[in-house]
């Protein structure tokens, strides 16, 4: 009696393709450890931004947020609840309407540097130094000025 192959055969892998897929999984790995850790540097940026008084106001997708919401929107929505919403958002828009000394405005322009897709900075028309500071050093990025009533100032 010949025994015939079973129909139901297992997936056969060359040591050299098991190598690649390991390799291939590892770079995407460490692709994903390395949003998450940006992310995890842009909230940071924008919590110490709240702390002098810089309000954050638009985000956009990142490629991580783009690919996920391709996916579905309820993957999108775990990814957020698991990586953190920096890991998935880039800033896009931010508003300095306080009177911020030199010493604030030298740590604002420090945390822009984490915001590599920073578009928009809305100030305070009584801001234009700081703001043809920002143009100089972040060429991409566009200031808006508009004239607000600083209550600190006014008193």
């Amino acid at each position: 009696m010949t025994s015939q192959p079973s129909k139901h055969r297992w997936a056969r892998f060359s040591l050299r393709g098991l190598l690649g897929l390991v390799f291939l999984a590892a770079a995407c790995s460490w692709w994903l450890h390395v949003e998450v850790e940006r992310g995890r540097e842009r909230e940071q940026s924008v919590a110490e931004l709240a702390k002098l008084g810089v309000l954050t106001y638009q985000y956009s997708p990142n490629r991580l947020g783009r690919m996920a919401r391709r996916v579905s929107p309820r993957f999108d929505a775990w990814c957020q609840d698991v990586l953190g919403h920096g890991a998935m958002h880039d800033v896009a828009a931010i508003s300095i309407y306080r009177t911020l000394t030199e010493e604030e405005f030298q740590q604002v322009l420090d945390q822009f540097q984490t915001f590599g897709h920073l578009q928009i900075v809305d100030m305070d028309a009584f801001h234009r130094g700081y703001g043809e500071r920002i143009e100089q050093s972040l060429p991409h990025v566009r200031v808006r000025y508009s004239v607000m009533f600083d209550p600190i100032q006014a008193r």
